[in-house]
């Protein structure tokens, strides 16, 4: 698949606020007036593509939509069967974004490296030959036919990139002495390369001398590390002595000290009396009698104070529940009245609730209303609907006869403009020729000169006319605006009035007033009758809250005196348990107590008797086990002096020993470390020696680059002398046959009476050019100025589609034209279209045509219409 345009997306670019628009293939005539924004559209394209427009020269700052801080453009495009998007954006402080993306994964970043990625992607050397052979901006279709021969050459050499010779050369020369500048260096890299040839040696040596020492250093270490281990095994066995030695007299020192632990204590039980253990048993037996009379004698005398309290207690209850009936009479007549009251209340509840809900209901509605009336009265600022439908109808017929006004002036610029452009190249096509442009026959001077006034004159009234009339049609176009933006805000305050009047259900704002005045006398008299609703409801509270206190009250008392019937019962029951105690014995009973109580104080408590007897008894049985435990101590200490006796431990031996193996460790160290060092120093030799090697290979690669430099020189300079001669002039030629061969292919296309072109070298004025010759089917050879209008607009529309395709290595398959139309008389524009017509094909899949000219439309694939609208210009393709 060849290079072709699929999108384009702007924001705030020139005339374009924000645009949307996918490009067709085949012949796309882009059309509109003056001034809709078609030229935007190109710079657009080119801007994406080349980072530059091609119909005027601006500054990116200048490419921002009035009004906006940044620009964006997006185009997508696809070359080489994949499908690219490039996206530029110019922001504050003129600065610019560039992003070139294959698939959505980035491709190229930066102004300058998406220039190079599309540039090379469309199969051309720079951005500049792109937008030079792609782009035909307005005015310039006939321009390669129009150059003279050296104006043509340095231009197709120029895209090509060898035009300048003298610059080809002075580059060689540059190139040649930074070659032998670099060669000269030669002598002092030899030099260096010895001096590091004898570092190496040196290191070499020293390695050798270490690799010898750092044997004999590891003999000698084996053998203090055999003498070491001996040593420390013999050493092992006398600490492994000591330790069962010093372990044996901690047990021995341990023991004994346990044993006078326990001949301590046993002394100090050797007191303990027999007699008083057996006293203070029998003491114990006659407390707990005692204590069994006591407890008895409690309960009786508890008995009879219970029975006392409960014929008293009795009474006082009989007393109280002969209240009873009064008391239940009186509940029933305050629940009836409480009934009465609740019923009538509930009634005064129910109405307050309905009141409530009416009041909460019109307080809505008045809301409502109010906010509405408030809006509408802003909305129509004093006026009425009627008003302002009057005020619609007189703008709209002010607007539509500028308008018509608008569109009568336009026409007549227009006119003036294609009258101005067809006089100016008049003078142009008589200037310095001798016959008639258009017939062909002899032009006097004089009728030559005469006719230039004429014309001359002309094109000045044209002028100042064309002044007034644009002067004019600005002035109607903002007066147009204005207009058109007080209609369209009158009537969208009309549209939202009549809407919110209609979703109120009133047709005006009076009858919405008085709406609403009723609905405020009806809230004021609810509001009344609600306040005296709820102070009704407030007396009858407080009504029941009084007889609900009193028949709580009452009701306790009720409930109390139940209670104590219950209580009575119980009474009675607990008085038949107490039949058989006589209160009468009271004091007798008292009595005994009194006596047992003291002789119990005499004797002392059980608890006390047998916490001593218990102590008594602990203390006999813990002299027992003591006099046991010690004599186990006894046979233990004569067991572990034995023992020690027969270990026979020597302290001085054992120091002897240690400090002969320090001296060893000591020894072994320092081996080591002479052995690690030694390491260290081969291993830091032998990164030297490593060192010294890549630096010799440096150098040896250097040396020989220098050499090879030596002979680049000689051979670049021999290239030099020759280049200017034979290279660019070969070049030159080859590419000037293949342009003409290409050209001619394509001109066979266009069905013209011009049978091939012939593109040959020329020297005119001392300077080599080309010249472009046409071959008609008669076989006669013709200057392009001599064939018809047709004619050399197919040449030149050949000439640039075949240099697109050269210079793009084929790869380039669109082509975009704004106003070719500009300045062709009818014949060329019937030609241009039939030649449009026969170049879409396989080679050129798209060919976009921006034109104000809608004839061109016939010819057309797909049409896309520019319009300048409030928001900016916009883009419809159909």
């Amino acid at each position: 698949m060849k290079a072709q345009l699929l999108k384009l997306e702007l924001r705030n670019f020139l005339s374009y606020e924000n645009l949307e628009v996918r490009i067709p293939e085949g012949v796309v005539v882009v059309v509109g007036p003056n001034g809709a924004g078609k030229s935007s559209f190109v710079d657009a394209i080119a801007y994406a593509l080349t980072s530059a427009a091609v119909s005027r020269k601006v500054t990116n700052k200048e490419l921002i939509n009035y009004g906006a801080k940044s620009a964006e453009v997006v185009l997508t495009f696809s070359a080489s069967n994949k499908v690219y998007e490039v996206k530029r954006a110019i922001g504050v402080g003129n600065s610019v974004q560039a992003v070139l993306k294959e698939g959505g994964k980035l491709y190229a970043s930066g102004s300058q490296a998406v220039n190079k990625a599309i540039a090379s992607l469309l199969g051309f050397g720079d951005v500049k030959a792109l937008r030079e052979t792609v782009f035909v901006p307005q005015g310039k279709l006939t321009e390669l036919v129009e150059l003279s021969p050296s104006e043509l050459k340095n231009k197709v050499l120029e895209l090509l990139g060898v035009r300048d010779k003298e610059a080809v050369e002075a580059s060689l020369r540059e190139i040649i002495n930074y070659y032998k500048g670099t060669a000269s260096n030669l002598v002092n890299v030899q030099r260096t390369y010895e001096k590091y040839k004898k570092e190496l040696n040196s290191e070499m040596n020293r390695i050798k001398e270490l690799q010898e020492k750092l044997p004999l250093l590891k003999e000698e270490l084996r053998m203090v590390e055999d003498k070491l281990n001996d040593l420390r095994s013999e050493l092992n066995e006398l600490k492994e002595k000591k330790a069962k030695y010093q372990k044996v007299k901690a047990q021995l020192m341990k023991v004994q000290e346990e044993l006078r632990t326990l001949i301590g204590e046993l002394e100090a039980l050797s007191d303990l009396d027999e007699a008083e253990l057996n006293l203070l048993r029998s003491k114990l037996v006659k407390v707990k009698d005692l204590s069994l009379i006591k407890e008895r004698l409690e309960n009786e005398l508890k008995a009879i104070k219970s029975k006392k309290e409960l014929l008293a207690k009795r009474e006082a209850v009989k007393s109280e529940l002969r209240k009873l009936k009064d008391l239940e009479r009186r509940r029933d007549e305050l629940s009836k009245k409480l009934d009465e009251m609740l019923e009538r209340r509930q009634l005064l509840v129910m109405k307050l609730g309905t009141l409530e809900k009416e009041v909460e209901e019109i307080e809505k509605e008045i809301k409502r209303i109010e906010k509405n009336y408030v809006v509408l009265e802003r909305e129509l600022d004093g006026l009425t609907i009627s008003d302002l439908e009057q005020r619609v109808t007189e703008l709209e017929k002010m607007y539509e006869n500028v308008k018509k006004e608008l569109e009568e002036v336009t026409n007549e610029r227009r006119l003036v403009e294609v009258m101005l452009d067809e006089r100016r190249r008049a003078i142009e096509m008589l200037r310095g020729r001798d016959s008639c442009p258009v017939c062909g026959s002899p032009l006097p001077p004089e009728r030559r000169e005469s006719l230039i006034r004429r014309y001359a004159e002309e094109v000045a009234k044209f002028e100042e006319k064309l002044t007034e009339l644009k002067a004019r049609e600005k002035r109607l176009e903002t007066e147009a605006r204005l207009l058109e933006s007080r209609l369209e805000k009158l009537k969208r305050a009309l549209d939202k009035a009549r809407a919110r009047l209609e979703s109120l259900g009133f047709e005006d704002l009076d009858a919405l007033g008085l709406y609403l005045a009723d609905l405020k006398k009806r809230f004021n008299e609810l509001k009344e009758q609600l306040s005296r609703t709820r102070a009704s409801v407030e007396h009858y509270d407080k009504l029941v809250k009084e007889v609900k206190e009193e028949l709580s009250a009452v009701t306790a008392q009720l409930e109390e005196l139940k209670r104590k019937e219950g209580m009575l019962r119980q009474i009675e029951h607990q008085l038949e348990e107490l039949r058989g105690v006589d209160a009468s014995k009271e004091e007798e009973v008292e009595k005994r107590l009194s006596e047992i109580k003291k002789e119990l104080e005499v004797l002392g408590s059980p608890e006390e008797l047998e916490r001593r007897i218990a102590e008594l008894e602990r203390l006999a049985s813990k002299k027992k086990e003591l006099s046991a435990a010690a004599e186990l101590k006894r046979r233990e200490e004569a067991e572990l002096k034995r023992e020690l006796a027969s270990l026979g431990f020597d302290e001085a031996s054992l120091e002897r020993l240690a400090r002969e193996v320090e001296a060893l460790e000591r020894k072994r160290d320092a081996l080591l470390r002479n052995i690690s060092e030694t390491e260290a120093k081969i291993m830091e030799t032998r990164r030297n020696v490593a060192k010294l090697r890549e630096e010799l290979n440096r150098y040896q690669n250097e040396i020989e680059k220098l050499r090879a430099y030596e002979q680049y020189a000689i051979f670049l300079e021999e290239f030099r002398k020759t280049f200017s001669t034979v290279i660019i002039d070969k070049l030159t030629e080859s590419f000037r046959k293949a342009w003409e061969e290409e050209a001619n292919r394509i001109l066979d296309m266009f069905d013209l009476n011009v049978k091939k072109v012939e593109i040959k070298e020329i020297i005119e004025k001392r300077k080599k050019g080309w010249t472009i010759r046409a071959v008609l089917d008669g076989g006669a050879r013709v200057t392009v100025d001599s064939l018809s209008g047709g004619e050399r607009v197919g040449v030149a529309l050949a000439l640039r589609l075949s240099l697109a395709k050269l210079l793009s290595r084929g790869r380039i398959s669109f082509l975009i034209m704004d106003e070719p139309t500009a300045y062709l008389d009818s014949e060329r524009r019937q030609a241009l279209k039939k030649i449009i017509s026969y170049a879409v094909g396989p080679s050129l899949t798209q060919m976009i045509v921006v034109t104000h000219d809608r004839e061109m439309m016939d010819i057309a694939d797909s049409a896309c219409h520019v319009r300048r609208t409030p928001k900016g210009s916009t883009i419809t393709c159909e």
